[in-house]
């Protein structure tokens, strides 16, 4: 299918289920790799996992991953491109998972080039959450960073 002809909407979706269903065969080819058969087990609490629960009278989709708990925004962001996810990635998603569950910010270092910015707008994306990116540079300045922080509060 992905070799036939299709439109530029079509084929995104397909890239991007093929991402996500090839990423979870890896994630149950290790499960099963390591034994794992208890949902407390690292392994499988590891995974960002989403559930349907109910709260008293409404219902929502949650994130879960670690000890972290969010809920889903469903924030319609479009029909994009996905990003692979490597193991480097899936560490990357608990550290800043937990960061923002202990309202800490996170910082991704890396040569230019590897993938940061769209590990981050990434894990926006499963959030449903619309993600600005600002580069910093020296030209910079906290008037700047002012404006941009008023037209956020807004």
């Amino acid at each position: 299918m992905i070799r036939l002809p299709l439109d530029k909407i079509i084929r995104l979706r397909v890239v991007g289920i093929i991402t996500k269903e090839v990423h979870g065969r890896d994630v149950i080819e290790r499960l099963i790799k390591t034994q794992t058969m208890d949902i407390q087990s690292f392994e499988w609490q590891m995974q960002l996992r989403f559930y349907w629960e109910r709260h008293e009278q409404n219902e929502d989709c949650i994130i879960r991953q670690t000890i972290t708990k969010f809920t889903y925004n469903y924030e319609y962001l479009g029909c994009t491109s996905r990003l692979v996810i490597s193991p480097l990635t899936d560490r990357c998603y608990i550290t800043l998972t937990t960061a923002l569950h202990l309202f800490r910010g996170g910082s991704s270092k890396g040569p230019a080039g590897t993938g940061k910015t769209e590990t981050i707008k990434d894990l926006g994306k499963i959030f449903a959450i619309y993600v600005v990116v600002q580069n910093c540079s020296e030209s910079l300045d906290y008037k700047s960073m002012g404006r941009m922080f008023s037209g956020f509060a807004q």
